[in-house]
């Protein structure tokens, strides 16, 4: 019930599917977002990344070994019960 789908299709287009129920629709994403598809393409890659600017911070996602997702839908069940 946590998986989602990202899929780039052009450098200004991506396709971003969930298992939540969420609505279909084509929007513009926020910055936050466009960094999250971002990270994720670049920590999912096998072979060669490549990028329109030399960024130190893509840089950085690919050396890394382990990576840690943000669901774009969250779901609040997953969170830490807050304390009273």
């Amino acid at each position: 019930p946590y998986s989602e789908l990202t899929f780039p299709v052009s450098s200004t287009v991506a396709l971003l599917g969930s298992f939540r129920k969420v609505q279909e629709c084509y929007l513009p994403a926020p910055t936050q977002l466009l960094k999250e598809i971002n990270r994720r393409i670049i920590a999912s890659s096998t072979g060669y990344v490549y990028s329109s600017r030399r960024e130190r911070w893509v840089a950085t996602v690919i050396e890394k070994e382990l990576h840690r997702f943000s669901l774009v839908y969250p779901a609040p069940e997953l969170s830490p019960p807050h304390e009273v």
